[in-house]
């Protein structure tokens, strides 16, 4: 029997009819009908132990809930990252197959094949995060002895996990992964086939066919690319797994909301001015197509951002790095775009060390020709009447020495070495350094048209010389943000040890983590995510009276800077501000230190304007989601033998597939609810969150949403039943719960002043016969709520994090009476404590109508001002604020619409009874 689901569709159906059948369905009756003993457990068979020797599971069990909040800053939904094991190097050549485009056709399934099915998901799903193979086919030899005592006549499980994977149809991602061969010294790739049918064994590549030497013009690499010489299957010396982008699209369109999900974003409130997402920059809708029309006004039209990384997958042993080639789909929405089940793994470049900027074509290179083909067009699955999808690279979002080698620009000693602009760079004296210094000139633009005509030059260079002039004449493409490095001795090791103990009494919310002793050990191996949080939230004050006022100075530039660029969404003005503060603080840093310090990102910085107008903000190109999936093909295990990048892309594939495969499979299990519920526990992504345009679009209003929280005219704008973002959607409510009777009081309160015009009763002290409505006591606790990805937090959660915010208020004294100033009434930002969230339900009267409305709040106990001015202007001038270690009196203000919140915020202890608070950049899009 074939262990290929294709191959047995092939012979047991007419190819025209394959589009109907169900793989998993006619799997299962031929396993049945053909259980032949070599593919069956033998009950008796004692288990080698041997065999268990070189796989192990490497990683801990799935954390508790609780366990997870440190990673609350990443937007990746809910979903915890499963453990993988190894898979078997020693596998057939997995070439591109056939297309398998309707695996998720259902037919009806009985109760026998439920339990069946359930048995097999099971065992797939809880190997997947928590056993290894061999330990999983010694549970299948276990509950193969279970079904034998049974009176049922139940079939054998196999004998190997991976033969029932094939007969459960789980392997379906392998569809699309070809494995090319590499070669060793120069990157040249090849297909297996094609070796093994012309028993080529060496390298045939020519760096140079247009020199004018034939020396050159015919020089062969003459690489060995197999072992001992021999061209044969997997005896190759390196290797390069590359998965199919149009088959990884065919498999994603097959789920049931993936077409609503990508056109989400057409129905998106926007504002004028104000840049929430890539949607909003100019480049999104610039494109056309070979017609001339706007290439993403098609409903079937995919934009892409590329993402290639390089890491060290090993803690310890030899140097190694591999890298990894991802593709984001850009028109998902930003809470589903991250998901690692909504990321393309197109390669996994081999190791030990990374290829030079031109050898990095050859790895481009099958990626560059399905682009092309999808530019045109490709039908969505093999039905002569599925719709054509396309596809387009919008943006290449990569570290600078990544952009570098991925856009085929040259390094940073190139005297052109900035793709955005024509300046060219001079020597410094006495160094072979470029000089990066001088920000006043003509930011004259460098179009794709030159840069092409660059390329070509450069492909047609006769000789390496004559290439580095050309790449002298070319650009880079940059797209990070970094800090600038100055090389001067200004904090000690003393001032090192100081800021790690004063970080550690500074309280941050979620999204902002950073490992304390990396500030003590000189920031060394810092992420991307941990300099954001030193930019953002600890610089200020942690280098308050460390570093000279005059320098510090200079970097509260860049730190303000930041934090305009570095929220969600971005008005234009604040697009102008930001480049006016990076422009000064390059300039001062130039006139500070000297040109010799000043780096090539600092003139980046001046191009980030640019970029934002095209790509919307930085948020959405954001780099530190990549970081993460590398950090997922590092925990699969490997034997580190040749090849095991074919493991990281095989484990990293069916941890998203796996789930699209499940969530389809579920409904084999309909009327089956304890079933369903075990599954649910191992693949909690069985149902993704629907994507609801009639919220979006009519009962919800991002931009009033946002107002509630910022605008003031005298009077609350918001009253809590108003509607909440839809990614807020379900509360987490708890058991319904009696209310204090302090707090009862301000709740009453609260609504006889928010709805002046009803009469509201005190369930204490007034009759329930009497007119007006009765305030009921009973209300529903939560522990946190996420308003457009951003996590809050009460007292009552297990961690703290999260629950200290700002709101904006008119601004009144600790007695409660309003400030006025040149006869205004002022605002103010009060910050306070989150001491719970609750939901209460009362009926609301207009007009004839009565209906019930449920409001949701926060009860915030307020920090109390401080009344030390100097002190106040001393930390205003360093973009922090202050106030009191203890809370006002409570009053109704401490019932707070969660709508009104306007962003976390951080707390550092600043004497007996102070709090130094530092804001935070808000989040307004999910």
């Amino acid at each position: 029997m074939s262990t290929r689901a294709e191959k047995f569709i092939h012979q047991t159906e007419n190819t025209e009819h394959r589009h109907k059948i169900d793989y998993t369905t006619s799997l299962y009756d031929a396993w049945i009908a053909d259980q032949s003993d070599e593919n069956m457990m033998d009950l008796d068979e004692n288990v080698n132990a041997a065999e268990a020797e070189p796989i192990i599971l490497g990683s801990m069990l799935g954390p508790d809930e609780g366990d997870m909040d440190d990673f609350d800053d990443y937007d990746f939904g809910d979903q915890e990252p499963p453990v993988i094991v190894d898979l078997s190097n020693d596998q057939e050549d997995t070439t591109e197959t056939d297309d398998n485009d309707d695996f998720m056709d259902e037919e009806p399934v009985s109760t026998f094949d439920k339990l069946y099915m359930f048995i097999g998901l099971f065992i797939i799903l809880f190997q997947r995060q928590y056993l290894s193979e061999v330990a999983a086919e010694i549970l299948m030899a276990f509950i193969n002895i279970i079904l034998s005592y049974t009176n049922t006549s139940y079939p054998k499980l196999p004998k190997k996990l991976s033969i029932l994977r094939q007969h459960m149809g789980v392997d379906i991602f392998e569809e699309g992964l070809k494995r090319y061969v590499a070669c060793k010294k120069c990157h040249k790739i090849y297909t297996l086939d094609v070796l093994l049918a012309n028993e080529q064994t060496l390298c045939h590549y020519i760096e140079y066919p247009h020199h004018q030497s034939s020396a050159w013009s015919a020089k062969l690499c003459n690489e060995q690319l197999f072992k001992n010489g021999s061209c044969k299957k997997n005896q190759q010396l390196k290797e390069y797994p590359y998965h199919s982008v149009i088959k990884g699209l065919q498999i994603m369109f097959r789920r049931s909301n993936f077409y609503e999900q990508i056109n989400a974003w057409r129905y998106r409130q926007q504002t004028t001015d104000v840049y929430y997402d890539i949607y909003d920059g100019k480049m999104w809708s610039e494109i056309k197509d070979g017609n001339g029309e706007t290439f993403i006004d098609d409903k079937h039209s995919i934009q892409f951002a590329l993402n290639v990384d390089w890491f060290s997958p090993f803690k310890n042993g030899p140097s190694y790095s591999c890298g990894a080639i991802y593709l984001s789909i850009l028109n998902l929405p930003r809470s589903q775009r991250n998901l690692p089940s909504n990321i393309l793994l197109i390669g996994t470049l081999p190791g030990p060390k990374e290829p030079s900027n031109h050898q990095m074509n050859h790895y481009m290179e099958p990626l560059v020709k399905e682009l092309e083909k999808l530019y045109e067009g490709v039908p969505v699955s093999n039905d002569p009447n599925s719709p054509t999808m396309r596809a387009l690279l919008l943006s290449v979002n990569c570290d600078i020495p990544a952009a570098r080698k991925v856009g085929a620009f040259t390094g940073i000693q190139s005297f052109c070495a900035c793709y955005r602009c024509d300046r060219k760079f001079t020597q410094l004296p006495g160094s072979a350094l470029r000089n990066w210094g001088g920000f006043d000139f003509a930011w004259q633009d460098c179009g794709e048209a030159k840069n092409a005509e660059g390329a070509e030059k450069w492909k047609a260079a006769r000789t390496p010389q004559e290439r580095e002039r050309i790449e002298n004449k070319m650009m880079e493409l940059w797209r990070r943000m970094v800090n600038p490095t100055t090389g001067k001795p200004l904090l000690t090791k003393d001032h090192f040890a100081e800021m790690q103990r004063e970080a550690e009494l500074i309280e941050l919310p979620p999204g902002f983590d950073i490992s304390k002793t990396k500030i003590g050990g000189h920031f060394a191996f810092m992420k991307g995510a941990e300099w954001r949080t030193w930019v953002l939230a600890l610089s200020s004050i942690l280098l308050k009276n460390r570093l000279p006022p005059q320098h510090l100075k200079i970097w509260l530039k860049f730190v303000c800077a930041n934090k305009l660029l570095a929220g969600p969404s971005i008005t234009s003005n604040e697009i102008d501000r930001a480049h006016l503060l990076l422009k000064q603080f390059c300039v001062e840093c130039e006139e500070l230190y000297g040109c010799q310090e000043i780096t090539p990102n600092m003139h980046s910085h001046l191009h980030l304007k640019s970029q934002i107008y095209d790509f919307g903000p930085i948020y959405s190109i954001w780099n530190l989601n990549f970081e993460h999936y590398n950090g997922l093909l590092k925990s699969i295990n490997t034997n580190r033998k040749d090849s095991f990048e074919t493991t990281y892309m095989s484990g990293f594939l069916e941890l998203g597939f796996t789930d699209n495969f499940v969530t389809e499979k579920s409904r084999w299990f309909a009327g089956e609810p304890d079933f369903i519920k075990i599954l649910t526990r191992l693949a909690p992504h069985l149902s993704p969150p629907p994507i609801d345009l009639t919220i979006n679009a009519a009962e919800f209003d991002l931009n009033t949403f946002i107002n509630y929280a910022e605008k003031w005219n005298g009077r609350l704008e918001v009253s809590g039943w108003e509607p909440l973002p839809p990614s807020t959607l379900p509360l987490d409510l708890k058991p319904h719960v009696s209310i204090s009777d302090d707090h009862y009081e301000l709740l009453l309160q609260y609504y006889r002043h928010m709805y002046p015009y009803g009469i509201f009763k005190s369930y204490h002290i007034e009759d329930v016969d009497a007119p007006g409505e009765m305030v009921g006591y009973i209300i529903q606790k939560m522990l946190s709520v996420k308003i457009l990805r951003q996590l809050y937090r009460s007292d009552e959660a297990r961690s703290k994090k999260g629950i200290n915010v700002q709101a904006l208020f008119l601004e009144t004294d600790n007695n409660g009476n309003p400030v006025i100033r040149e006869g205004r009434q002022q605002t103010e930002m009060r910050y306070g404590r989150i001491a719970y969230f609750f939901v209460h339900r009362i009926r609301l009267h207009q007009g004839d109508d009565t209906s019930h409305f449920d409001h949701t709040f926060a009860f915030v106990n307020w920090y109390a001002k401080s009344s030390d001015i100097p002190s106040i202007a001393a930390q205003r001038s360093h973009g922090l604020m202050e106030c009191c270690n203890h809370f006002r009196r409570m009053t109704l203000k401490c019932i707070l619409p969660v709508h009104r919140i306007f962003s976390p915020i951080a707390v550092a202890p600043n004497g007996p009874d102070k709090l130094v608070v530092i804001p935070l950049p808000r989040k307004t899009t999910g």
